[in-house]
């Protein structure tokens, strides 16, 4: 997956419209992320199962140890660290965005105080 084209911009030119429509995009990323995760984290069961099957060891333990160890199992691992920094990725995402529209409301609430000041002379 191509993260850099979900990536939300640094700057914002008309806020807050295009940061929303960016919490939306990335609202939508986080959530199939985290399902993508929830599956995975229910399919690690199943493939360790699997290699526990065709493992050579006599007792659970070892059959289990054996999964563990394999390549394959080292492989799943792999794609499981991918998707689990896919779902973070996005939730950080989400994260920053909401700290970017709250300081765009800060400074409008601030400028609209210093414009009030200005007009009445205070």
């Amino acid at each position: 997956m191509d993260m850099d084209f979900k990536r939300a911009p640094e700057t914002f030119q008309r806020m807050p419209e295009e940061c929303l429509h960016w919490i939306r995009i990335t609202g939508e990323e986080l959530a199939r992320a985290s399902a993508r995760k929830a599956y995975e984290e229910e399919n690690k069961k199943t493939v360790l199962a699997a290699l526990k099957t065709t493992a050579k060891a006599k007792t659970e333990a070892g059959k289990e140890t054996e999964a563990r160890a394999s390549d394959a199992y080292q492989a799943y691992l792999g794609e499981y660290e991918e998707v689990f920094f896919t779902e973070r990725y996005y939730h950080h995402q989400l994260t920053w965005l909401r700290d970017k529209l709250e300081a765009w409301r800060t400074k409008s609430a601030n400028s609209r105080r210093e414009w009030e000041a200005y007009k009445t002379g205070g």
